[in-house]
């Protein structure tokens, strides 16, 4: 309906304002519905999970990916600001809605015997699964804040942030203790309910043969 060089307006739960293209936020699916529906070139996303630290993310991952179709390049409507595709993530908006692990409660090796980095053969690391940019950007929003953006991402509809946050998220799982995902977990904001008894573990491998 609307030309793809439209600038679309969005309005965020918290207040936040973006003004974008509509080529670069026609991925994430459930704004594009919105337009469509609408007829109109204002969207307002009234969801708690979207806050506007991490639309802000969002955004900055369209005009990425938009920019490696090899089409012109994308200027960033987000307070005038331009991106290029040479933008180091340092260089950009901070992420300061983020929190990296290391600035939560740390996860030391000593707190849970048998922690390691040990990674099953023939599973692929974060290294292989993220080129470099993806897993950068990862990086400087942190596990935590990867969490909260996956979660958001879901909503929008957009696979392959879906994709992105979740792989990085698992990945970071990976050779974690049960205590330790259980840390990484809380620090997420999620419940995970009292540890499992020694009997309640004995039980569980007992009736499932994974758990053997």
């Amino acid at each position: 309906m609307n030309p793809k060089d439209d600038i679309i307006h969005l309005r965020i739960n918290d207040g936040s304002t973006f003004d974008t293209e509509l080529k670069v936020i026609e991925a994430c699916k459930t704004i594009k519905d919105m337009i469509e529906d609408t007829n109109t070139d204002t969207v307002f996303i009234e969801n708690e999970l979207i806050t506007g630290a991490i639309m802000e993310n969002v955004i900055k991952y369209c005009i990425y990916a938009y920019m490696q179709t090899g089409e012109d390049s994308v200027e960033d409507c987000i307070n005038g600001n331009e991106v290029s595709d040479s933008t180091s993530l340092s260089d950009s908006t901070s992420l300061s809605d983020s929190t990296s692990l290391s600035d939560s409660t740390s996860l030391s090796d000593s707190d849970d015997e048998g922690a390691s980095s040990y990674v099953p053969e023939g599973v692929t690391t974060l290294d292989t699964f993220l080129p470099e940019w993806e897993r950068q950007y990862c990086d400087e929003i942190g596990i935590v804040g990867v969490y909260h953006h996956l979660e958001a991402v879901i909503y929008l509809n957009h696979k392959p942030l879906c994709d992105i946050f979740g792989k990085y998220f698992a990945n970071n799982l990976r050779g974690k203790t049960p205590a330790m995902a259980r840390e990484i977990f809380t620090n997420c904001g999620v419940y995970c309910g009292p540890p499992l008894s020694q009997e309640q573990i004995d039980e569980v491998k007992t009736e499932a043969f994974w758990g053997v």
